[in-house]
């Protein structure tokens, strides 16, 4: 995990270290909304995607882009 004690480290790492560190937090955020935030949850299932799909960077293209006003209607 990134914080602010490490952030210093990862800017000397090799791009492969980097984009590791990336896709763990991937995999985490998707673990999150799908225990607890309904929004997500709801745009996922509406637009037929399984969070368990959802492992890389690469992935993340194809998750439709979302606005804030999206969010905003659906605290």
């Amino acid at each position: 995990m990134i914080d602010k004690e490490n952030v210093e480290c990862v800017l000397y790492q090799n791009p492969e270290v980097v984009r590791d560190l990336q896709n763990e937090g991937i995999k985490r955020m998707m673990a999150l909304c799908q225990r607890g935030h309904r929004f997500y949850q709801e745009f996922f299932s509406k637009n037929g995607i399984d969070f368990e799909s959802i492992r890389t960077v690469e992935d993340l293209e194809s998750v439709p882009l979302t606005s804030k006003y999206d969010y905003m209607e659906h605290p």
